[in-house]
């Protein structure tokens, strides 16, 4: 199966967005077309602090692309573990310069020998968690650099 992850694009990031010399609007035009010209058997949104569509998701006509929408944050430290601060169940690697350690989630760990493609916001933070969680869930993945800020 084909999946492509679009991670954090999202208007809640629209500052460095535009710090970078982009806005939601041109990431969200160049991501759909993109998913357009492609064919992903399954796309899926991550947003930092919602497991639903938003509404900037509508407005850009790239919900009507998306499978499934799950939260995944950033941040997490090392202390989390320690101090119990993570369910016991949780699985967790160490991240790198944006968070000392990345999450885990199941669905992650469901990508395993699947065609993994990953977008989205921004490199060298937020795109770096998520390459720690997918290497930690045993997942190969490929980077789209031109679709990611």
């Amino acid at each position: 199966m084909k999946i492509i992850i679009i991670h954090h694009l999202e208007l809640y990031w629209e500052h460095g967005l535009k710090k970078a010399g982009t806005s939601f609007e041109e990431m969200a035009e160049e991501v759909k077309k993109h998913l357009e010209s492609e064919q992903y058997d399954h796309v899926i949104l991550t947003r930092f602090e919602d497991n639903t569509i938003g509404d900037e998701h509508h407005d850009s006509e790239l919900a009507n692309l998306i499978d499934s929408v799950y939260q995944y944050g950033y941040g997490w430290e090392f202390k989390m573990v320690e101090d119990g601060s993570l369910s016991e169940d949780q699985k967790w690697v160490e991240g790198g310069y944006h968070s000392e350690i990345v999450l885990i989630d199941d669905w992650m760990e469901e990508l395993q020998g699947h065609e993994v493609f990953l977008c989205g916001a921004f490199d060298g933070e937020c795109i770096e968690d998520m390459e720690y969680a997918l290497q930690g869930a045993g997942v190969s993945f490929n980077k789209i650099y031109s679709l990611i800020v």
